[in-house]
């Protein structure tokens, strides 16, 4: 049975808790924690199933095709079900539009308004209803950890700051501080040729916090995030406010 969660369909006074895989995610609370938390609405659509590949427009059938695993590809097929879903049922494109009549081919990441993610099989896409230079989203499943694979994505105060933990609390926290990353990089509409670790976290304890970029120019770009757990994952959405504290 196909698991998703249109956005703007449900009666505001019901709340309905899905359970997908080890993720335990109330839709609701999800768009009140965030939206609530930005000051702006944060829109989620949650599938479980990948879209039916006739329901892909001819160029989308063009890019599936690039996709030699087939992982990969049911990945990537649940993530175009998810904005699909988005697009029209926020009437981005008209409501009566089959999901063929919906090209995404155009839609590249990062972009100002939607964010992807995808998780073992989850796909969660979001709208960010306000402006914004951009927003990122990241969906990670709780699981055992490397501590030395946190060399490759954290900086060395969040380093510091990680390996002072207990060992289960420290796994735990280094998938947060992943989609931490991970969230914010996608944020960013220059990130080209940046790496997670160009990102410093102002205060890596935080789930709801800070973090910085230099940009080419002088400047420091700024990066809210916020996360939540929903049983055993971890969500973080990001949201980048463009270049600030610009130097003469």
């Amino acid at each position: 049975m196909s698991t998703e969660v249109p956005p703007r369909r449900r009666d505001p006074n019901e709340s309905e808790r899905l359970q997908i895989g080890d993720l335990a995610i109330d839709p609701l609370e999800f768009e009140e924690f965030f939206s609530s938390g930005f000051g702006r609405p944060i829109i989620p659509c949650i599938v479980s199933e990948p879209l039916r590949k006739e329901d892909l427009s001819e160029t989308e059938v063009i890019q599936l095709a690039q996709f030699k695993n087939e992982k990969r590809r049911l990945s990537w097929l649940r993530g175009r079900r998810a904005i699909k879903i988005l697009l029209r049922d926020l009437e981005f494109v008209e409501p009566h539009f089959e999901f063929q009549m919906i090209d995404t081919s155009a839609t590249f990441f990062p972009h100002p308004a939607f964010s992807l993610s995808h998780s073992q099989e989850v796909a969660i896409a979001i709208a960010c209803m306000a402006p914004a230079f951009g927003v990122g989203i990241d969906l990670e499943f709780i699981r055992p950890t490397k501590p030395q694979m946190s060399k490759f994505y954290l900086q060395e105060h969040e380093r510091n700051w990680l390996a002072d933990l207990d060992p289960d609390q420290r796994a735990c926290e280094q998938i947060r501080l992943w989609t931490v990353k991970e969230a914010v990089f996608k944020s960013d509409l220059n990130n080209l040729d940046r790496t997670l670790m160009r990102y410093s976290l102002h205060d890596p304890r935080a789930e709801s916090g800070k973090a910085s970029v230099p940009e080419y120019g002088g400047g420091t770009q700024e990066i809210e995030y916020k996360s939540k757990r929903f049983g055993d994952a971890w969500i973080t959405i990001a949201i980048s406010y463009g270049e600030q504290n610009k130097s003469d």
